[in-house]
């Protein structure tokens, strides 16, 4: 971990940039290759759990929900 702080702030958003575009290049193969598989609604909202997953936890780290409570959650 440590020679990730050596680098450039550009050189990690360019990484991160290069992650995105392959997570984002992939998603056709993805959906192709299980479409035979998994239904179409299962696959949809998997992939709409894991992002709703992965952006509390982006939230949690940048300790943006400070206030954060699953009563905040539903909707009234």
């Amino acid at each position: 971990m440590n020679h990730i702080k050596n680098l450039s702030q550009e050189t990690i958003g360019e990484v991160f940039n290069l992650g995105a575009m392959l997570l984002w290049g992939m998603m056709p193969v993805l959906v192709r290759s299980s479409s035979g598989i998994v239904p179409p609604l299962f696959f949809s909202g998997s992939s709409i759990f894991l992002a709703g997953l992965v952006c509390l936890f982006v939230l949690m780290v940048k300790k943006k929900s400070a206030n954060f409570s699953v009563q905040q959650l539903y909707v009234t």
